[in-house]
């Protein structure tokens, strides 16, 4: 009798041991698949973000709406949604070589510090509107769908993806009586008693209709003010700060004017801001 109780306690115990390595190892693999699918998802938002700063910084816009259907959402070109792709999804752009930089900048592209985790891309164009600004020519505003895949591989493989809605602004170039696109120091000098205001031609002459005000002022870099310089306006920048500039870490301004601040408000910008090419004149002008 006591070895039959002996024997049934032995059976029980390897049961128990082994529910107990079934539960361990469930929990591992478990644990292991939420640790990809963690990777995985941080590869996708990486890659959204990656894919953002293309359209934003890399990424070209056509000058005008021509070759695509703007009535459509998304917008078409050659009756297809135009969409930039570095993954499987079918691309469809009017320029072969946007598309191919596109490809290359943003497929199968590895997360830093994980050899097996990669991501890729697709953005499809859903919105485009051209517009026209007054002398300064014109450009588009665009409103991107990013959709970017993390993937990670090996025993352990997990996918997943994310989305991400961007807008790209035209920026018209008289939004500011003067504005500077270089980042250093003083990339706009005022001296003496030098200024800037507003006036409206279309309801008189300047000495008519002169405003001390609206006269603003843009740079990506440092504004350097002496004498008495000002300007009757805003000065929008993406630095802060005033004193002595060093060009490796510019202040928005240097100031040695008698004016003090010598502009109305500052504007801190998120970002810089950058103009497009201005066209060739045309009929080219004569050189002699």
């Amino acid at each position: 009798m006591a070895l039959l109780t002996v024997l049934i306690i032995v059976v029980m115990l390897s049961i128990l041991a082994g529910a107990v390595l079934s539960m361990t190892a469930t929990e591992f693999t478990s644990t292991t698949d939420h640790r990809a699918l963690l990777e995985a998802r941080y590869a996708a938002e990486a890659g959204a973000q990656r894919t953002a700063n293309w359209i934003m910084y890399s990424y070209t816009a056509p000058a005008n709406g021509s070759g695509f259907d703007l009535t459509r959402s998304p917008v078409q070109a050659g009756g297809s949604p135009v969409v930039l792709s570095a993954d499987s999804t079918t691309a469809n752009y009017p320029t072969a070589s946007v598309q191919t930089a596109f490809n290359s900048a943003l497929q199968n592209q590895s997360l830093p510090g994980f050899s097996n985790v990669t991501f890729s891309s697709h953005a499809t164009l859903m919105n485009m509107q051209a517009v026209t600004f007054f002398q300064s020519g014109g450009g588009v505003m665009q409103t991107w769908l990013i959709t970017a895949t993390g993937s990670v591989s090996g025993v352990h493989p997990a996918k997943v993806q994310v989305q991400e809605t961007i807008e790209r602004f035209a920026t018209p170039i008289f939004n500011y009586a003067l504005a500077a696109t270089a980042s250093g120091c003083g990339v706009i000098t005022f001296s003496s008693s030098s200024y800037t205001d507003s006036f409206n031609s279309s309801s008189g002459t300047y000495a008519q209709t002169v405003q001390s005000s609206g006269g603003n002022v843009q740079t990506n870099g440092n504004a350097n003010m002496s004498g008495s310089a000002q300007f009757k306006g805003t000065l929008s920048t993406t630095n802060s700060g005033s004193g002595n500039c060093n060009n490796n870490s510019p202040n928005a301004v240097t100031n040695n004017s008698s004016v003090n601040p010598p502009y109305s408000s500052l504007i801190h910008l998120t970002s810089a801001v950058r103009y497009p090419n201005p066209a060739a004149p045309s009929p080219t002008p004569p050189t002699t």
